[in-house]
C-alpha cells in the first residue's frame, strides 16, 4: 500500500444510517485531521446544533471524548487523526451523535487527493436536509414524515401528533440547497482562520472553536403551525391558493455504468469505436447542423433522423432522433430555426448522442466507463473524448442502457456511408438541407431503407432514396387513454354525490430522479369545487403512462378514497374528456369539457408546462 503524504486531502463521503430520502454530504478534509476537529466538520456539514455526546467507531474501538462518561476501554479521540484509521479508498468509520436518539452516520473515504493549501477543507455537495434535534432518531424521524405525509393528503390528526409535528416544524424532503453549501463553506473558512492561527486540524493543533455553532433553542415554528392549520382543514386557507403538495421522494440509484455486465461492455466498447471512427471523417465539415438524413425502421416503417454538429464549432456531435418522435422535432426545427425553447426540447426530443469533448467536459461516470470497458483513452487534441447521452420525452440528458446502443450504432455506420455518398455525388448540393424560412419544409428527405431480406448490420445493403414527408401529420398520435373493463365497473358500482370536480394535470417543471435519470413527472389533482378540500395530488415519473392515463389513476385513487362519485367532472382537454367518456356513460357522471380549471388554475398557472 503506498503510503499517504502528510499534507494529503481525503475527499469523504458522510451518510446518516436508517433515513430515506437519503441524507448526505461530500466534504474535502485534510488527512491528518484529528477526531476531535473531523468532529465539528461533521456537525457543520450535516447541520446538527452539537448539543449531544458523540463517538467514533473503528474496527470494533470506541474513540471518545475526553470529558465523556466512564467509557471503559474507550480511546481519548484528541490523540487520534483520521489517517490513522483510514488509509485507503473505501475505507470507513462510523460516527454516533446523540446516544438517545442513536444518529449513526457512515464516514468513507472516496478519494484520496494531492496536497493543495488552497482547499485543505470543503464541502462538495450533499442531499437532503438533517432531521431535527431530539425527534426520537432515524425511527421518530421517520414516523413524522408519514405523519406529515397524512397531513398533506387532508387526514386528520390526533391532538398529540399534531403537536409533535408543529414542535419540530417539520418539512419533509427539505434539500440541501445551494445556499445552504454555501453556509457550510462560510463556517469552513472560519475553522480554517481559527486553525491557521493556532497549528491546524492535526493532534495538538488549533484548540477547538468556542460559540461558533448556534445554541439548540427548539420550540415549534409559527408559520408551519399556520401551514399545518390549513393542510388539516382547521384554518380557512386563502382563496385560490393551496398548500404544499406531495413531492416525489427520491431513492438511491447505482451510479451510471457502475453495474455494466460483460455483454453490456461489449456494447458500449463498440459504440465508442464507432464514434471514434467517425470522429476520425470530421463529418461536420460536409454537413451542416440541418443537413440531416432518415434511417426508416425496418419493423415499424418510422422514420429515425441523423444530425451532425459541430459546423459551427460549439458542440460536436452525432445524433440519432428516435421515431416516432423524430419528424416532428425536425418539423419545428426546421420552421422556425433557432428558435425552439428548451421546454420544447425536453417535451419532443428522442435522441441517443455522441458527443465529442474535451476530458474537462466529461461527467465522473464518462471517465469511469472508460476504465470499466478498457477503452484507450484518446490522443491529446481538442474535442476527442466520447461522450453518450440519452434524451428521451419529459427527460433530461442522461447516460444511456447498452439496449439503446444499437440505434446509435447503426446512425453512425449510415452516417460514414452518407459521407461517402456525398463525396462521390455528382451534385453534392443535393444532399444538403439548410433551412429556408421562405421555401417552407423539403417535400422530401433522403431516406436509407432496407432491402427485404438483408440485415441491419450489413450496411453496404440499406438503399438510399428521396421519400415524400407529410410534416403535418408527422407528430405521434395521441390515443385517449381506455380504462379496464374492470377499474370501470369497480368505479360505476359506487355512489354518487351531488357535487363538482375539477380534474387537470400538468408536467412538473422540476425534475425527479429515477433509476433511467431525470424525469419531469405528470401531477393530476382532482378537486371538489363545492366544498373544496386541501389537493390529493397524485404524482407519475412513468414514462411509460400518458397524460391521460395519470388523470385516470388520480380519479380513480380520488373516487376510491371517497368511496363516492361526483355528480359532475370538469376537464379542459379533449383527450380526457374522451379518456373519461365510456366511464361517463356507464356510471351516469356527468362530464364537461371547459375552457378553464378555475380552482386548479391558480396552482397550475405557476408551473410551466400546463396541460
Amino acid at each position: 500500500m503506498r503510503s499517504i503524504a502528510a499534507d494529503a486531502r481525503y475527499q469523504i463521503r458522510i451518510q446518516l444510517d436508517n433515513v430515506r430520502p437519503p441524507i448526505w454530504r461530500e466534504v474535502i478534509v485534510p488527512a491528518n485531521i484529528s477526531l476531535p476537529w473531523l468532529h465539528e466538520v461533521i456537525q457543520e456539514a450535516m447541520g446538527w446544533l452539537d448539543c449531544h455526546l458523540h463517538q467514533f467507531v473503528h474496527q470494533g474501538t470506541y474513540y471518545v471524548t475526553e470529558t465523556g462518561e466512564d467509557w471503559g476501554d474507550g480511546v481519548d479521540e484528541a490523540g487520534v487523526s483520521l489517517g490513522q484509521l483510514l488509509k485507503k479508498v473505501g475505507d470507513k468509520l462510523s460516527y454516533e451523535y446523540d446516544f438517545g436518539d442513536g444518529w449513526e452516520h457512515a464516514v468513507s473515504v472516496k478519494k484520496i487527493l494531492p496536497p493543495d493549501a488552497s482547499e485543505p477543507l470543503s464541502c462538495l455537495k450533499g442531499k437532503g436536509a438533517c432531521p431535527p434535534e431530539d425527534c426520537g432518531g432515524p425511527w421518530g424521524y421517520m414516523d413524522l414524515c408519514a405523519l406529515l405525509e397524512s397531513v398533506r393528503k387532508g387526514k386528520r390528526l390526533s391532538e398529540e401528533d399534531r403537536e409533535r409535528l408543529q414542535w419540530f416544524a417539520l418539512e419533509i424532503d427539505d434539500s440541501f440547497a445551494p445556499e445552504d453549501l454555501e453556509d457550510v463553506n462560510e463556517s469552513f473558512e472560519k475553522m480554517q482562520k481559527h486553525v491557521a492561527a493556532g497549528g491546524g486540524f492535526g493532534v495538538g493543533g488549533a484548540p477547538l472553536p468556542e460559540g461558533v455553532f448556534k445554541p439548540y433553542e427548539g420550540g415549534a415554528d409559527e408559520d408551519f403551525g399556520e401551514i399545518l392549520g390549513e393542510l388539516s382543514g382547521e384554518a380557512e386557507p386563502p382563496e385560490a391558493e393551496f398548500p404544499l403538495f406531495e413531492e416525489s421522494t427520491e431513492e438511491e440509484f447505482p451510479e451510471p455504468y457502475s453495474e455494466l455486465g460483460s455483454a453490456e461492455c461489449v456494447a458500449f466498447k463498440a459504440a465508442m469505436a464507432g464514434a471514434v471512427e467517425l470522429r476520425e471523417q470530421e463529418p461536420w465539415k460536409t454537413l451542416h447542423d440541418c443537413d440531416i438524413f432518415g434511417i426508416e425502421d425496418p419493423e415499424t416503417g418510422g422514420i429515425h433522423v441523423v444530425s451532425v454538429l459541430g459546423a459551427v464549432k460549439e458542440v460536436f456531435s452525432v445524433q440519432v432522433h428516435r421515431a416516432p418522435y423524430a419528424l416532428g422535432f425536425w418539423r419545428e426545427a426546421l420552421s422556425e430555426p433557432g428558435e425552439m425553447d428548451t421546454g420544447a426540447v425536453l417535451h419532443r426530443a428522442s435522441i441517443i448522442e455522441a458527443e465529442f469533448c474535451n476530458k474537462a467536459e466529461m461527467d465522473e461516470p464518462d471517465l469511469a466507463l472508460y476504465e470499466r470497458i478498457a477503452f484507450k483513452t484518446p490522443p491529446r487534441g481538442r474535442k476527442r473524448w466520447v461522450r453518450l447521452r440519452t434524451y428521451r420525452p419529459r427527460t433530461f440528458p442522461w447516460f444511456p442502457q447498452a439496449e439503446e446502443l444499437s440505434q446509435l450504432g447503426l446512425g453512425m455506420r449510415l452516417c460514414r456511408r452518407y459521407l461517402e455518398l456525398v463525396a462521390t455525388a455528382e451534385d453534392p448540393g443535393s444532399f444538403l438541407m439548410e433551412p429556408d424560412a421562405e421555401k417552407g419544409l423539403p417535400p422530401s428527405l433522403k431516406v436509407f431503407r432496407l432491402p427485404n431480406g438483408a440485415k441491419p448490420s450489413e450496411t453496404e445493403k440499406w438503399v438510399l432514396s428521396d421519400v415524400a414527408i407529410h410534416w403535418e401529420s408527422c407528430e405521434p398520435p395521441r390515443v385517449p387513454y381506455e380504462p379496464s373493463e374492470f377499474e370501470l365497473h369497480q368505479l360505476a358500482e359506487l355512489p354518487k354525490e351531488p357535487s363538482v370536480w375539477e380534474l387537470g394535470a400538468i408536467f412538473l417543471p422540476s425534475p425527479a430522479m429515477t433509476a433511467t435519470g431525470p424525469v419531469l413527472p405528470v401531477l393530476a389533482i382532482a378537486l371538489e369545487v363545492t366544498l373544496p378540500h386541501p389537493p390529493q395530488p397524485y404524482l407519475s415519473t412513468n414514462l411509460e403512462a400518458s397524460p391521460t392515463q395519470v388523470l385516470w389513476e388520480c380519479l380513480k385513487e380520488r373516487v376510491l378514497d371517497a368511496e363516492a362519485l361526483p355528480s359532475e367532472i370538469h376537464v379542459s382537454t379533449d383527450a380526457a374528456e374522451a379518456t373519461l367518456k365510456e366511464f361517463a356513460e356507464l356510471a351516469g357522471v356527468k362530464v364537461r369539457r371547459v375552457k378553464s380549471l378555475p380552482l386548479l388554475g391558480a396552482l397550475f398557472q405557476s408551473m410551466a408546462g400546463g396541460m
